[in-house]
């Protein structure tokens, strides 16, 4: 389509919906919007009216389950918390219409239920701020037509806007929370959400065992001998929803559930895991991406035999690419044998796993998972990375290599693999220590005028850079692929978490 994306198409999925459905009037008002968003004449405009309805109630669809997907594994993760648990959805909203058009409320009452049998209150804020009439939106194009079409499309414009609302208001209302629409003062929303929750009632009861049935079940709560009091509590839930969820876990196999954790939108802890990955071409590696996990020791349980503390770990890693799309993976099995004296070591510092794995040139979101075997514990985590591509001829840095010393940098690997490694997930030096780093530069030339500067930021605050100096005093290396770039940093660092930058 020529249709100037950054702004708004007045062909809501409210009208597609409606246009689905079989209201003609809102397949004359589609007509209308496309022929003037598109600049197209009448007959090419009915011709695509039906393929516009499709897209655009597909999107509608894929948006808004997209959006109660996290906020349903939002809500799972703070039932574990104490106290009173407030979620606030910040939104410009999501349309209730599925694919066929019609009002589709499950997916939102799911969630309701799940965050009710949480006890997560959902506070909605509407980011578009304050609205003005659909025909008065200047991020809109304008209809034109004679009077009663523009009628019309102000209409269902009008209608539009609450179906977008609908939904956050659902969330809201339906858990206890309060939906805030048609203001400029996010800040002013999120601090009367705050207030409204610093006292709160906690009411239980018993409910009949019904986790057969399907329908929604109704909370009211009032206060006895006072209607005019405003009572704000969760309106119901699905009794079967936990149930279901049960007998599908338990239905499926180990490595079922394994790969089912590693797609949630939130990483699962029963098991610290964390993950980094790293870009670096070399001449004598096809492999583009180094993927490294760490797993704390502490969370494992070890069986005893012949003297020994044995572990075994089920390990996968999917790669998703900018669309969500899997496109490499791998599965290990990890066993280890240890000594009681290598255990404690474990359980101090955890365990590091690297992997090296080929990808084409695009961004990509890596996710690793771990589960204990003996325990059937489950822990995930996720990294983000971007392979460049260098046939661009562009002047591209790899990722960042950080050492130790030779003398410091050793680990003892144990029979299988896995090694000790102290701060799980974050590269630790001593005060004083000398730090080394490695890069590559690619598509640049040395006998060129190539100038770097690196700086060391903390506290989200640079705190030390150097002047711009010439690459070629930085060079140890060159292969096919690159200039090899390597140094030595020595600074008196307080202690704390900082970041290396290297332009």
């Amino acid at each position: 389509s020529d249709f100037d994306a950054s702004r708004q198409s007045n062909f809501t999925p409210y009208i597609a919906g409606m246009v689905k459905m079989g209201d003609r009037a809102a397949f004359e008002v589609g007509v209308q919007i496309l022929m003037d968003e598109l600049r197209i004449d009448r007959v090419f405009a009915v011709a695509m009216v039906r393929g516009r309805v499709s897209e655009v109630l597909e999107i509608a669809s894929y948006r808004r389950q997209s959006t109660l997907s996290v906020l349903s594994a939002v809500a799972g993760r703070l039932s574990g918390m104490p106290g009173q648990r407030l979620l606030i959805l910040l939104s410009d909203g999501f349309s209730m219409r599925n694919f066929n058009g019609v009002p589709d409320t499950g997916d939102v009452q799911s969630v309701i239920s799940k965050a009710v049998r949480a006890g997560v209150v959902i506070y909605s804020i509407d980011v578009k701020g304050l609205e003005v009439a659909p025909e008065f939106d200047a991020s809109r194009r304008g209809v034109s037509g004679n009077p009663a079409i523009i009628g019309r499309v102000s209409s269902y414009l009008s209608e539009s806007a609450r179906d977008s609302q609908d939904g956050m208001n659902a969330l809201a209302q339906d858990t206890g929370g309060k939906a805030f629409f048609n203001t400029n003062d996010i800040n002013g929303a999120v601090r009367r959400a705050v207030d409204l929750t610093r006292t709160y009632y906690a009411l239980a009861y018993y409910p009949p065992d019904d986790r057969g049935t399907k329908e929604f079940r109704r909370i009211t709560v009032r206060v006895k001998a006072h209607p005019e009091y405003s009572v704000r509590a969760q309106k119901g839930y699905f009794a079967s929803d936990l149930r279901k969820a049960e007998l599908k876990e338990q239905a499926q196999s180990p490595q079922q559930r394994l790969m089912n954790a590693i797609a949630k939108p939130l990483p699962v802890g029963d098991i610290g895991v964390t993950a980094s990955a790293d870009y670096m071409e070399v001449a004598t590696d096809n492999n583009q991406v180094s993927l490294q996990a760490f797993i704390d020791g502490n969370r494992l349980s070890y069986r005893e035999e012949n003297g020994r503390q044995n572990l075994e770990l089920e390990l996968a890693v999917v790669v998703y690419d900018r669309t969500g799309k899997p496109v490499h993976s791998l599965k290990e099995t990890i066993r280890g044998s240890l000594t009681a004296v290598r255990v404690e070591a474990a359980r101090r510092t955890g365990y590091h796993y690297s992997k090296r794995m080929s990808l084409k040139p695009g961004l990509y979101n890596i996710r690793i998972g771990v589960r204990e075997v003996a325990t059937d514990q489950f822990g995930t985590a996720a990294a983000w990375l971007e392979v460049p591509n260098l046939t661009a001829r562009k002047l591209t840095l790899s990722s960042i290599l950080l050492t130790k010393e030779s003398n410091e940098s050793k680990t003892t690997p144990n029979p299988d693999g896995l090694e000790t490694r102290a701060m799980l997930g974050i590269a630790s030096y001593g005060t004083g220590k000398p730090i080394l780093y490695y890069l590559m530069i690619y598509n640049g030339r040395e006998d060129s005028d190539l100038k770097m500067q690196w700086e060391i930021a903390g506290s989200s605050k640079v705190i030390h850079q150097t002047e711009w100096q010439p690459v070629t005093s930085r060079i140890v290396g060159r292969d096919k692929r690159g200039i090899e770039i390597g140094g030595q940093l020595n600074l008196p660092l307080a202690p704390g978490i900082y970041e290396l930058r290297i332009s």
